[in-house]
């Protein structure tokens, strides 16, 4: 048995837990399908809707929050990730970068696993998953961007050790991808190189995992496991 709960319409929340008197408290808020919405502060009394509770009992508290105000929807992208902000050793133009994944969704489509790159995709580099789901690295540059993948799928809960390093003195780029286990006619194991001309520079950039900086809810974001 399934039950479609309602959609809630306004979410909103206070950016403190909880302050003292003369102290100052900000309450944002996110709607969804709505011009506007009313506002103002309660003495929350009792909130049991139990049919034996004293049911839901609150006090109006007269302040400045008071009225009616422009709604906005300001989506939260739904994932964990972490980003690093920007910062010169990040710069190196060798550089490799690593980690144990355990993919739940390789199909799923554009996943990024490591990131430093703009929003446009003209600078920086980014290693993922592609829509094929294999690993693949991606370099942009001055003179182009370039990208290359393993070209074998990743396997599904399966745990692998997934990277790509880049050389800026030869201009190579190298991915590879190695299974924590294989079975006879399904290996994983591949590794891919390719080369490219101008330097990879990311100065500026924040560096992500498991997920793009200028992600939208549910795009781009790596699922399941990240070491």
């Amino acid at each position: 048995m399934s039950v479609e709960l309602p959609r809630k319409r306004i979410i909103g929340y206070g950016d403190e837990l909880s302050v003292a008197p003369g102290e100052t408290i900000a309450f944002k808020a996110s709607c969804e399908g709505l011009e506007s919405y009313e506002a103002s502060i309660v003495r929350l009394i009792s909130a049991d809707l139990h049919p034996d509770g004293r049911g839901w009992i609150d006090e109006p508290v007269t302040s400045d929050v008071d009225g009616s105000y422009r709604a906005r929807e300001q989506a939260i992208p739904a994932g964990s990730w972490a980003v690093v902000p920007a910062k010169p050793c990040l710069c190196a133009e060798t550089f490799t970068v690593a980690a144990w994944i355990w993919p739940t969704t390789p199909l799923k489509g554009e996943q990024v696993l490591a990131r430093r790159m703009t929003p446009d995709g003209t600078r920086g580099w980014s290693l993922g998953i592609d829509s094929a789901g294999t690993l693949s690295m991606q370099v942009a540059t001055t003179q182009g961007v370039v990208s290359v993948s393993t070209g074998m799928t990743l396997g599904n809960r399966v745990w692998c050790f997934v990277g790509a390093s880049v050389d800026g003195e030869t201009g190579t780029v190298t991915v590879w991808q190695r299974p924590q286990k294989s079975w006879p006619g399904h290996d994983a194991t591949d590794e891919a190189q390719a080369l490219f001309k101008g330097a990879v520079h990311a100065g500026g950039l924040p560096l992500t995992f498991a997920a793009a900086f200028e992600r939208k809810d549910g795009e781009q974001t790596f699922g399941n496991r990240f070491l």
